[in-house]
């Protein structure tokens, strides 16, 4: 073994010992125990957990309604309904009446023609009640009004604008027929509660809708009759003999389908007259109504073609209930009143640029009023020549009556014949926007047919700067309908620097419903400096303190604060009376 090999055992066994005295002195080491933190003790009731409320998405409704040709929907209806009159002072004297119906009803979208929507219904009565049962004989004669369909109008909010029927259906089936669609009505407006005008089979009227608890639930509530299809006059009363109103109460509670069309309806409306210091008996009237959807399947479309291939008799919900059937559409030979000569010599003689002689002005303006109204469907004549005759005479009593004469025909044909009121319209429109008419006149027209096609119009004269224009504008939205025109003339009764344009909107808004612009009433109240303004806004609130609570508080705050003495003794006497 050589020198060298020797010593690289030797190193070789030194390093070996060196390993395994290093392990042997890590195994006597003691080793560090872990650290432990002090257990605690578990809570006895856990904190709950954070919830987030989930959102419910509403059904869409009002114009975002999906509707759809052809797709037949099928209800089944209960209307039941009870009157009671009591005479002053006689328990004797009270008498009950009850009517109603049940049935199957089966509803169809037939499409859309100047602005509003055309719904078929196909009526199955299953038993009817009218002061006492119908025999089977007389069951099966009622059945037989029902064998034609009945036609629906409706705005895009959904509020009814007229029922057709044919001219052979009697007065009980249609009035039947107009209390079921009256106790059905849906109309929308954007958000989770908003306020309406509509129409039943007593009158006009301010609803209230709010969102239920549930998607695509509503409640609608009936606050009170802003006129009525049959004014009543009372002897008596706490503000002296006058015309009074009914009293509504009750409510509806809706449900909707995704697409927005109603899917069911229960609810109890409950109407009351007279009574009290009145002079008059006591008549409640309470309807209940119940529908209940079956089921939709696609059946052959009805169209628009098979609307206008027949003849149809157009009523609004609260025509009087008479036992004549209502005159049958008048064709363009038929017999007009003496008005449509009137206005056909007036509009020759216009086009030939000559004066109109006295004896045809005074006749106009004597006859034209009261008899354009008389024709459910004038001809295709009448019409031209009375929208001719807008604009083209400058004497005064015979402008006003033709404008009125104008806006009864479109507002007559709007319920019959709406493409043929919107041509009427939009061919005045296109005359106003040309300049062709006086912008006062035009507005004064707008006023007579209170047709919303005339919205954008009214909007821009908003901002002319005469106020004799301004306020014409004020008062032809006035006569519209929808949540936009409800923002104008806010904006109006704000911000106009005139005080008679804020005045006129003022009296505009009284003759409206009055819920959706009372923030801007109780600001006005405190900002307007003219105390006639104010004084409109005051006799405003006090119509309706029996359904507006922020109403007395606000009477109560002109009393107490309002600049103006006579104002301040006017909200005491409106109070005092409540």
């Amino acid at each position: 073994m050589t020198p060298r090999l020797k010593g690289l055992l030797t190193l070789l066994a030194l390093l070996a010992v060196v390993g395994l005295w290093s392990l042997e002195s890590a195994r006597d080491v003691p080793r560090a125990k872990p650290s432990l933190a002090p257990l605690q003790p578990a809570p006895r009731f856990p904190p709950p957990p954070v919830l987030t409320p989930p959102v419910i998405p509403f059904g869409v409704k009002g114009v975002r309604r999906v509707l759809k040709a052809g797709l037949t929907h099928r209800y089944r209806f209960d209307l039941d309904t009870r009157t009671a009159e009591q005479l002053p002072g006689a328990e004797a004297g009270r008498t009950w009446r009850h009517s109603g119906w049940s049935g199957e009803v089966a509803v169809a979208y037939a499409g859309m023609e100047g602005g509003q929507h055309f719904f078929v219904a196909r009526v199955r009565p299953t038993w009817v009640e009218d002061a006492e049962p119908l025999v089977e004989e007389a069951l099966r004669d009622f059945r037989a009004s029902f064998e034609r369909p009945v036609y629906v109008t409706q705005d895009e909010r959904g509020r009814v604008v007229a029922v057709h029927f044919d001219p052979s259906v009697g007065a009980r089936a249609r009035s039947f027929m107009r209390r079921l669609v009256a106790a059905t009505q849906f109309v929308a407006e954007e958000g989770r509660a908003w306020t309406t005008e509509e129409e039943d089979t007593t009158g006009d009227f301010e609803a209230e809708y709010r969102a239920g608890g549930s998607a695509h639930t509503y409640v609608k509530t009936k606050r009170r009759y802003l006129r009525t299809a049959v004014p009543v006059w009372a002897p008596s009363g706490p503000h002296g003999p006058g015309l009074v109103v009914p009293r509504p109460r009750g409510h509806w509670d809706f449900t909707l389908d995704a697409d927005g069309l109603v899917r069911e309806v229960t609810g109890s409306d409950v109407v009351e007259s007279g009574g009290g210091a009145t002079g008059l008996p006591l008549v409640r009237m309470e309807t209940r109504v119940a529908m209940t959807h079956l089921g939709s399947e696609q059946r052959a479309e009805s169209t628009l073609k098979d609307f206008h291939a027949a003849r149809w008799s157009a009523e609004v919900l609260s025509a009087p209930e008479t036992s004549r059937p209502v005159p049958p559409v008048m064709t363009a030979g038929g017999v007009e009143p003496p008005s449509s000569k009137l206005i056909q010599m007036l509009a020759r003689a216009l086009a030939k640029r000559e004066p109109p002689s006295p004896e045809l002005t005074h006749a106009l303006a004597r006859d034209l009023t009261s008899t354009a109204g008389r024709v459910e469907r004038p001809s295709l004549e009448l019409a031209r020549a009375l929208a001719q005759a807008v604009g083209m005479t400058t004497e005064p009593a015979l402008k006003d009556a033709v404008g009125r004469a104008f806006g009864t025909v479109a507002r007559g044909l709007e319920r019959t014949e709406p493409a043929r009121a919107a041509e009427l319209v939009d061919g005045l429109l296109r005359r106003c926007e040309a300049s062709r008419l006086d912008a006062r006149e035009c507005l004064h027209v707008l006023a007579q047919t209170g047709s919303s096609r005339g919205e954008g119009y009214a909007r821009k004269s908003l901002a002319n700067t005469s106020p004799e224009v301004r306020a014409a504008a004020t008062r032809a939205l006035g006569a519209m309908k929808g949540a936009s025109v409800e923002a104008l003339l806010d904006e109006v009764l704000l911000t106009d620097k005139d005080a008679a344009v804020r005045e006129q909107a003022a009296v505009v808004l009284s003759q409206r419903v009055l819920g959706p612009h009372l923030r801007t009433v109780a600001q006005c109240l405190r900002t307007e400096p003219e105390p006639r303004v104010r004084a409109e806004l005051v006799r405003m609130l006090g119509q309706v303190l029996t359904v507006e609570p922020l109403a007395p508080e606000l009477l109560r705050d002109v009393a107490a604060r309002d600049d103006s003495e006579d104002l301040r003794r006017l909200a005491s006497s409106l109070l005092a009376k409540q």
